[in-house]
């Protein structure tokens, strides 16, 4: 099933994620690698699966790669508060002052 779905042009960054975890989970880590590869490419602002990535190369011991993963990660996320409207790009450290009851 997953092989005919893969092989529609329409990328879909979940289903290249549950197939990059689901061979993960049964130790390939090649397979998994390269569906991680393709779902960055159908999303690729997307930070999801680059946590997942980096989870999957910490679990089998590759921690400069994880951590390049992680990193990566973790700037998305960064700027997908930034697009949100979630931090101020002029004033980051500016927390909305709120009482406390």
């Amino acid at each position: 099933l997953f092989q005919r779905a893969s092989t529609l042009d329409v990328e879909q960054a979940w289903l290249f994620r549950w197939y990059a975890r689901l061979e993960g989970e049964h130790g390939d880590v090649w397979l998994a690698r390269h569906f991680f590869g393709r779902a960055i490419n159908a999303a690729p602002m997307d930070p999801e699966p680059w946590r997942e990535w980096a989870d999957l190369e910490e679990r089998f011991g590759n921690d400069d790669r994880a951590k390049t993963y992680y990193l990566r990660y973790q700037n998305l996320m960064v700027n997908k508060d930034l697009s949100r409207g979630k931090i101020d790009a002029n004033r980051p450290l500016m927390r909305k002052w709120s009482r406390h009851a």
